[in-house]
């Protein structure tokens, strides 16, 4: 049993927090082994916000592909034959995470995008008007976040709307911190 819901996000801008009410929340996915749990959270805010879900996934084009191939699709055969099968693969998974989430009485949509990833996703939420952002993140540190970038970092960064980042999995037991109480009285 999950516990108590969590508090209504709040948008913070220039030292002020407001309660987000919006129409749409916009879940970005890629469909790893941990989006069960981003949509787990992203129902657990739609349904308190009384939002409609809409279900993301942005498939990355290659960096031989521009594009030309998704503005003139009919000249460009066999890659969209690539895109279109690449698609095929995804769409079940994103289905099954559609049900899921209207089995608990949201209205749910999904969407498929090509292209760079947080740009896909700003692309989208402005297009559909979303209110909400939620997105997975995998917590990466130091040159493995560098080397790889961050798509949560970049949308957060640049995103109309407040963004709700869900780290992926469970933090481990092991914590890298050590710390020991202070005297506050000055005695000591």
């Amino acid at each position: 049993m999950r516990g108590p819901a969590p508090p209504l996000p709040r948008a913070r801008r220039a030292g002020t927090a407001k309660v987000v009410k919006t129409d749409r929340v916009l879940v970005a996915l890629d469909l790893d082994a941990h989006a069960e749990e981003l949509v787990g959270e992203a129902k657990d805010l739609a349904s308190r916000l009384s939002a409609e879900l809409v279900l993301l996934t942005v498939l990355p084009l290659k960096p031989s592909v521009d594009a030309d191939v998704l503005l003139h699709p009919a000249a460009h055969p066999a890659t969209q034959k690539v895109l279109a099968d690449a698609e095929a693969k995804v769409q079940p998974r994103l289905q099954a995470l559609a049900r899921s989430a209207r089995a608990h009485g949201l209205k749910v949509s999904a969407q498929l995008a090509h292209g760079d990833v947080a740009d896909a996703i700003l692309h989208v939420a402005r297009k559909l008007d979303a209110g909400l952002i939620v997105m997975g993140t995998h917590g990466r540190r130091g040159i493995a976040r560098v080397a790889l970038g961050s798509v949560a970092e970049s949308v957060i960064r640049e995103a109309p709307v407040p963004v709700v980042a869900v780290r992926a999995g469970a933090r481990p037991e092991k914590a890298r911190v050590a710390f020991h109480e202070v005297d506050l009285e000055g005695e000591g």
